[in-house]
């Protein structure tokens, strides 16, 4: 997902950076995987990022960012989506017909959004927003075919 850093705290022990924790424009904090990330990001920086949660000595939850650089070249860990298959449309569509097809995509949007929340790619924050995105995109194109 892409965001800003919104800030950057070095973490000392005994006088050493031992690490940074980040927080993110989009409300993510969690600590930097500084192996992993890119180089020298600075706040107000634009990056992807992938969260891993993780768990602490005392078996409490933190959140494990990498943070690579917008527009710098991917892993080959993406989330992978399926190719959907074309559909042909007859000239008219039913209203009944449309309906369906809306219910359809709703899953297919809560299904591909899903992917991306099991591979650690979005929060579960932003589960309503991508479903809404992507079923808002395919309903308008739907539509937009139906009208022609």
């Amino acid at each position: 997902m892409k965001t800003r850093i919104k800030e950057i705290i070095e973490k000392t022990y005994q006088g050493k950076v031992t690490g940074h924790a980040i927080t993110l424009e989009n409300g993510v904090v969690g600590y930097l995987a500084d192996k992993t990330s890119d180089k020298e990001l600075k706040v107000n920086e634009e990056v992807d990022y992938t969260l891993e949660v993780k768990k602490n000595k005392q078996g409490k939850d933190y959140n494990l960012l990498t943070l690579k650089r917008a527009g710098a070249e991917t892993q080959p860990n993406e989330v992978k989506t399926d190719v959907f298959p074309a559909v042909s449309l007859p000239s008219s569509i039913s209203p009944a017909l449309i309906f369906e097809m809306k219910v359809k995509m709703v899953i297919v949007a809560m299904q591909e959004v899903n992917k991306a929340f099991l591979a650690d790619k979005i929060t579960n924050t932003q589960i309503p927003e991508l479903t809404a995105t992507i079923f808002g995109g395919m309903c308008f194109n739907l539509d937009e075919l139906n009208k022609k």
